[in-house]
């Protein structure tokens, strides 16, 4: 029977909502409104730099995960084995680049944006191109974001998701406009919080259900789920190890690195010691909420192994699994639903308020500003960025209508941002990481890598949802469900999937570009883009010196800290250490 014909909310889980709403527009207003609400553009972006470490961690944490993360996880980690165990993995090893590379260069240049220094490196179409793709690709993600999110809820509560969406979208828009920064990011901090504490019970009560852990985990392995190869390099299988790690290092790092509302976080740090000893905390809390989810995914294998929502017809959108599976244990649970709602909720907002805080940062900085012919008052300043923020959540509000029926999101989520993110990681490692670099190759690779990224992308969804591309999962069965539930069904089979590797089957007919895994494809776009970037820049030399400011440290001529920070900086950073 489906649990969701016969769940009912208690106030318990009425309560959490309007906890979980209410506290984030009680944040946004008390920071609009208070002593400290933003008077200058540096209080609204960046908290005047003074920002407290605790809740930056937190509000990094929040946002860097979104919603789409926590429902999606746990599906592909029931239906495809433990290759998701290399998210976390990837997560981890974004914070070597982010320590070692990037932070020692964004955070010299006191900007706004941090696409001024694609102006500085190359010229100032570099830089309109590199905001413009960001903007493209934080609204993907925001967009399905708040969708994976409103489906969730909706599945839930008493009230269309055409309704309810919309409504959580303006709600989220609205805090966001009126706190700024500082705002956003104790809002992110409380949700942070929600979202640990949510997870973790749904974990607990799950171990208890089964049996215990190791009842857990003998269950997950003997149903083919702990079976990888980690040597397959095979482009053509959806969620190798090999895949599955370069597709989340690529994604992980224009969530977490490159990326503007995160930079903005640490440029609100008072000192770069502590902006580089968040980030490593940062990362490492990250990979631990990454981790979660895929936990909750084994222990929601262990309670179905015998009994498919999907193949048993009680699920028909396997995208809702979690939401299944919370519903099914909350008949004696008080609360359960509302947590799910809490976690679900913190999730998307904490994920759409920082993309909106930083997007309308860079369309400030590096579109609206510059087509201004006179010098803005504080007071125009604020106006303008927090109408953007409104107009941005009116675009998420609407195009989530333009998502219905979407097939797994997790594929939908990785395609479309690999649209552009092979770009924006091009772009900045083509920069930093090559002195040879000019602005000639950057673009020749910048429209390689956006080229290269939509014929790829495009070609291979299509090709799934034409059945072209069969992606099988491991074993499922419903030798364990009820009689009146099997006799329904017409199926001549029991059991279906594969016990062992997971292969994938493709048309005979079908090109080989298109057989490729959807995780490849911002990583052959970078590839690509920077060998196409470097034959460009070679051809082209003029042997213009180099700012050393904007390489890695490793590759400056001159290394100390005293030439290339400003007297000012040497200071702050000598008071740190």
């Amino acid at each position: 029977m489906d649990p969701r014909n016969e769940f009912t909310l208690s106030w318990w889980d009425y309560l959490l909502l309007i906890l979980t709403l209410g506290s984030s527009a009680l944040i946004g207003i008390y920071y609009s409104f208070s002593k400290k609400k933003p008077k200058t553009l540096d209080e609204y972006m960046f908290g005047s730099m003074n920002m407290p470490w605790l809740p930056i961690l937190l509000s990094n944490v929040s946002s860097a995960i979104s919603s789409a993360a926590i429902v999606v996880l746990p599906r592909e980690t029931f239906y495809y084995g433990n290759q998701m165990m290399f998210i976390p993995i990837a997560e981890l090893s974004t914070l070597f680049y982010n320590y070692f590379f990037f932070l020692p260069v964004l955070l010299k240049l006191r900007f706004t944006s941090i696409f001024e220094y694609l102006e500085k490196r190359f010229n100032k179409f570099v830089r309109c191109c590199g905001s413009l793709i960001y903007f493209a690709t934080q609204m993907m993600f925001s967009i399905i974001t708040i969708y994976s999110a409103g489906k969730a809820v909706a599945e839930v509560l008493p009230i269309s998701f055409y309704i309810f969406t919309p409504a959580a979208c303006m709600l989220c828009t609205v805090y966001t406009a009126l706190g700024g920064l500082r705002g956003v990011v104790w809002v992110d901090a409380v949700q942070a919080i929600i979202m640990f504490l949510s997870i973790s019970i749904f974990i607990i009560v799950g171990i208890y259900d089964v049996g215990g852990v190791q009842k857990v985990i003998d269950t997950y392995e003997n149903g083919g789920r702990t079976d990888i190869n980690l040597l397959d390099f095979s482009p053509f299988v959806r969620n190798s190890p090999v895949t599955t790690l370069i597709s989340s290092f690529c994604l992980s790092l224009t969530r977490t690195v490159i990326n503007q509302g995160i930079v903005q976080r640490y440029k609100s740090l008072p000192t770069y010691r502590k902006a580089r000893v968040i980030s490593i905390f940062s990362h490492i809390g990250n990979a631990t909420l990454l981790f979660l989810p895929i936990i909750f995914g084994v222990i929601m294998y262990a309670s179905y192994h015998d009994c498919d929502p999907g193949m048993s017809k009680l699920l028909e959108d396997t995208n809702q699994l979690s939401i299944y599976y919370i519903l099914d244990k909350s008949r004696n649970i008080p609360g359960f639903i509302g947590l799910l709602i809490a976690c679900v909720l913190s999730a998307a907002f904490s994920t759409m308020s920082t993309i909106m805080n930083s997007v309308s940062a860079v369309l400030y900085e590096d579109f609206l500003k510059p087509l201004i012919p006179w010098e803005l008052t504080t007071v125009q300043t604020n106006i303008i960025i927090k109408s953007s923020v409104i107009i941005l959540g009116i675009i998420n509000a609407v195009c989530i209508f333009a998502l219905d029926d979407i097939g797994s999101i997790y594929q939908l989520m990785k395609t479309t941002i690999s649209f552009t993110n092979g770009m924006t990681i091009f772009l900045f490692l083509f920069g930093m990481f090559f002195r040879v670099a000019n602005s000639k190759g950057a673009i020749a690779g910048g429209l390689v890598s956006l080229t290269m990224s939509i014929w790829l992308g495009l070609g291979i969804q299509f090709a799934v949802s034409s059945g072209k591309i069969k992606y099988h999962t491991k074993i499922v069965s419903i030798e364990g469900c009820s009689p009146n539930i099997t006799e329904k069904l017409d199926l001549n089979v029991t059991t279906e999937g594969y016990l062992g590797y997971v292969p994938t089957s493709f048309d005979d007919d079908l090109p080989y570009p298109y057989r490729l895994s959807f995780n490849l494809i911002s990583f052959l776009a970078v590839i690509t883009s920077i060998i196409v970037g470097l034959i460009v820049s070679i051809v082209s030399s003029n042997d213009e010196a180099v700012d050393e400011s904007l390489l890695i440290p490793q590759l400056r001529k001159t290394k100390k800290d005293e030439e290339i920070f400003s007297a000012e900086e040497m200071e702050i950073l000598n008071a740190a250490n």
